[in-house]
């Protein structure tokens, strides 16, 4: 027996402490519910759970994103709905506009209330918001700035562009276009100044390669067709160029910045990247192409504008000028229309429109170049007469006096032929006019109220225009709600993998404390017992 050394008092205080620390650590668990309190306790697990857990939160953030993103899109589709319902009204009043019942008072009346429903499709772009930020002014879609040989032209913009298209530098050049003040329509012209339906044209981007500019061709043979004044730029892969123009084009080259940037960034995800842009365009009676609407206008005012669009000509002569619109029921001396006209002399006259005078115009410049190319070949095949005369006559001098008057005959033959095609060509000019301004004054009479018919039409565009945002903005939102969808399922489970790892099976922590609990206690009274084993030896010195 040993007095200095109470081994067994030792052997029994060690296990006790680490049963004691066991119990701690069991308890720390059962009143905390995580299996991992302290990083001791799983090193690796803890890395990962923490990591997971800020996942988790972020996830939480990304989901209140996307509902504010849902709560942006049904602001700005509600207000495109009663955007909706106004151009409904308009339309109505169109076609009623459209009646011949009504008179010109009846128009004024209507146009009122149609100028007061433009008025209020401005006041609701200009002041929908969404936590102070304008949706309807164009400051979420994509920008795009555009210089006009160098210089900064406020009547060319861009309006839009699609999402195919990539950011950068671009140009074009060879466009041409005539441009409507009064109605602000713009008429696609060819290369040659006649009107065309579409063209062809190429956009050309600019990159820097090595130090320098290099020119691509990025859109070849692009179509382009206009929409009031709107110049689409497209191809068939989806990629699209919308310019606004409020000003005659002719050729000039326009550089066309278009960054990409602009839109709605929602952060849609956890981690970096993964965000959505909504575009949501500008809403104004621009785009919308009913800024100029008119139901008050008709086939009268129409004639004003023809003739002042041949006063404006350029190419034609003015004595041609006057004898078109003399031929119509616009007055020049009263600068009037006079319906008087034809009373007394029992002559024909015509209402036309801007459309018809510029018809005119270009049968005439047509017919004036054919008369120019009649000319040039006339002289052409007379100088052929000549020289062959001459060439005959240095060959056989003999029959000089026959040979002269055998190209004299020839040269008379020639110039009568041309005399013909000259006369024929302004002749059929002549009556393209004429059926021209017949087919003109018929539809004017037929229709007369211009403005309206005119307005039903655009209306009709308006509507399909609002309705295609609109589509663009449901699928943002259905695309949003499968992104709360996907997130909340992605956090239930990663919550339920975190809690795996996190969280303390409270049964089993249970077993273990009890386990540690009666091994403690036995470690007390066994450590209590040892302590009294070195006072056996007292006995022996007795």
């Amino acid at each position: 027996m040993q007095v200095n050394y109470n081994i067994s008092a030792m052997i029994a205080n060690n296990a006790l402490v680490a049963n004691d620390n066991k119990l701690a650590e069991s308890i720390e668990r059962l009143s905390s519910g995580l299996k991992i309190a302290n990083a001791k306790d799983n090193p690796s697990g803890l890395a990962i759970s923490r990591r997971m857990n800020a996942q988790i939160k972020s996830l939480g953030v990304a989901g209140g994103n996307s509902g504010d993103g849902v709560s942006v899109i049904q602001t700005a589709d509600g207000t495109l709905h009663e955007v909706h319902d106004i151009l409904q009204r308009m339309s109505v009043l169109a076609v009623q506009a459209a009646n011949g019942t009504n008179s010109q008072t009846d128009l004024d009346i209507i146009q009122d209330e149609i100028v007061q429903l433009k008025d209020e499709i401005t006041r609701i772009s200009e002041a929908t918001q969404f936590n102070g930020q304008t949706l309807l002014d164009g400051t979420f879609d994509f920008r795009g700035y555009t210089t006009v040989d160098d210089d900064t032209d406020p009547d060319i913009t861009i309006n839009s562009y699609s999402d195919l298209i990539d950011g950068g530098n671009y140009y074009i050049e060879g466009l041409y276009c005539d441009y409507d003040e009064k109605t602000g329509k713009v008429t696609l012209l060819d290369e040659d100044g006649y009107k065309a339906e579409s063209v062809k044209i190429d956009v050309t981007r600019i990159t820097l390669s090595q130090g320098r500019d290099k020119e691509i061709t990025y859109m070849s043979e692009a179509n382009v067709t206009v929409d009031g004044d709107l110049i689409k730029i497209a191809t068939r892969d989806g990629r699209e160029i919308e310019i606004k123009a409020n000003k005659k084009l002719e050729g000039e080259r326009i550089d066309m910045e278009l960054t990409r940037k602009g839109a709605m960034t929602m952060q849609i995800g956890a981690n970096e990247g993964q965000t959505l842009d909504i575009r949501i365009p500008k809403i104004t009676l621009s785009n919308l192409g009913i800024e100029y609407a008119d139901v008050s206008r008709t086939f009268k005012d129409d004639l004003i504008d023809a003739v002042d669009y041949l006063d404006a000509d350029d190419y034609m002569s003015y004595s041609e000028k006057q004898r078109i619109i003399d031929m119509t029921y616009y007055d020049s001396t009263k600068q009037a229309i006079d319906e008087t006209k034809g009373i007394e002399d029992g002559s024909s006259y015509y209402f036309i429109n801007r459309d018809d005078a510029r018809k005119i115009s270009e049968e005439y410049r047509k017919t004036q170049d054919a008369i120019k190319d009649y000319y040039d070949a006339e002289a052409e095949q007379i100088q052929k007469i000549q020289d062959k005369a001459a060439a005959d006559i240095a060959a056989n001098p003999a029959n000089q006096a026959a040979i002269e008057a055998q190209r004299d005959l020839d040269i008379a033959i020639t110039q009568a032929n041309y005399d013909d095609l000259r006369t024929r060509a302004q002749n059929d000019y002549e009556t393209k006019v004429e059926d021209i301004m017949k087919a003109g004054d018929e539809r004017g009479r037929n229709a007369p109220h211009t403005g309206a018919d005119q307005l039903i039409e655009d209306i009709g565009n308006a509507i399909q225009k609002v309705s295609d945002i609109r589509s663009r903005l449901g699928a943002y939102q259905n695309r949003l709600d499968h992104t709360i969808s996907n997130i909340n399922v992605t956090s239930e489970n990663m919550t339920a993998a975190y809690s795996r790892i996190m969280d303390v099976d409270m049964a089993e922590e249970m077993t273990v404390y009890s386990t540690q609990q009666v091994l403690s206690q036995a470690g007390t009274s066994m450590l209590a017992q040892a302590n009294e084993r070195p006072q056996q030896v007292l006995q022996l010195l007795q």
